[in-house]
């Protein structure tokens, strides 16, 4: 095999890519049963367009191996990394993320580096480690809907008296955004993104849930907020599909007051009520190993860990 060699992502063509594409696709559907097609044309467009900044790793005139990433500034996000089986040695990661990370440091402003890539045939978090990145445990949870021991769990979730439960409608997006804002101010998760940490940013991550397919397509009708007898709104279900089969939980927030209540066990019972009798196999979320209270909620109906990775995030220094 013939030294690898790093050069720009604009550089490539599209169909250079397509074959990275496919397999990485294929890893999506059998680890995570996500259909990552939507997304991964999308950047297949952007590649076309030479307009999306990142690297591929070339094996003589072959491309093996691909990453690429946004910029808003004082911010940077890694959204994709990805190397063929074929080529997917720990030392080839190691080439392509330095050039991106060192690429990132180096521009103008940039504050901070945050990614939730997936690592699909090699676990390149260490690498990130050595470059001066902090890796967070997440776990990629699944509950199969099929299990009438699941079923039954969410039958007898707990009920709630004084709230209710409605469906969602598009004026309830700035009150849901306070919502989420709300409820990172005291969650370990708070420190995964840097959106989570302002109502502006929050704003922005929730048009994007419902906007983009990066998470899936949303779902509205099983998309659910829990009111309070005012009509307060004190909690948000986010729903997506990622797959025809596979429902996804991308965001599920209490407001801090309302918290210790069983509102998030109501909205969480409700959402798999409704995919059980739309006939979804299964549904999906992710969680941080440090919010072990969330992960003991979702135990409680059925979820299992389905896949390990990590929130890799650099913070320069002041």
């Amino acid at each position: 095999m013939s030294d690898m060699e790093v050069t720009s992502l604009p550089d490539a063509s599209s169909f250079q890519l397509s074959a990275l594409f496919r397999e990485e696709g294929a890893h999506w559907k059998k680890q995570l049963f996500w259909d990552y097609g939507q997304t991964l044309e999308l950047v297949e467009r952007l590649v076309a367009s030479r307009a999306l900044p990142g690297f591929v790793l070339r094996d003589g005139n072959e491309v093996v191996g691909y990453s690429y990433f946004v910029v808003d500034r004082p911010v940077g996000f890694i959204g994709g990394l990805y190397i063929l089986d074929s080529h997917a040695a720990l030392a080839n990661y190691h080439q392509l993320i330095k050039r991106l990370v060192v690429t990132m440091c180096g521009l103008d402003e940039m504050q901070r580096i945050e990614s939730q890539v997936m690592p699909f045939n090699v676990e390149f978090s260490p690498i990130f480690v050595s470059l001066g990145f902090e890796a967070l445990p997440r776990y990629f949870l699944t509950a199969s809907m099929g299990s009438k021991q699941v079923l039954e769990k969410v039958e007898l979730s707990e009920k709630v008296e004084s709230y209710s439960i409605q469906a969602w409608q598009p004026q309830f997006l700035m009150a849901a955004t306070e919502v989420i804002c709300d409820s990172y101010v005291e969650s370990p998760d708070a420190v995964l993104c840097r959106d989570y940490q302002s109502r502006k940013g929050c704003t922005r991550f929730l048009r994007n849930l419902i906007e983009s397919p990066t998470c899936g397509r949303f779902s509205r009708q099983d998309t659910r907020v829990v009111q309070d007898q005012s009509g307060k709104i004190c909690g948000v279900l986010i729903a997506t599909k990622i797959n025809g089969d596979t429902g996804m939980v991308p965001q599920l927030s209490i407001r801090r007051d309302c918290q210790g209540k069983g509102l998030g066990s109501w909205l969480l019972a409700e959402y798999m009520r409704s995919a059980a009798l739309a006939g979804l196999k299964r549904v999906s979320l992710s969680v941080s190993q440090a919010n072990k209270r969330a992960f003991k909620i979702y135990q409680r109906f059925g979820f299992q860990i389905e896949k390990e990775f990590h929130a890799l995030i650099w913070n320069r220094d002041v």
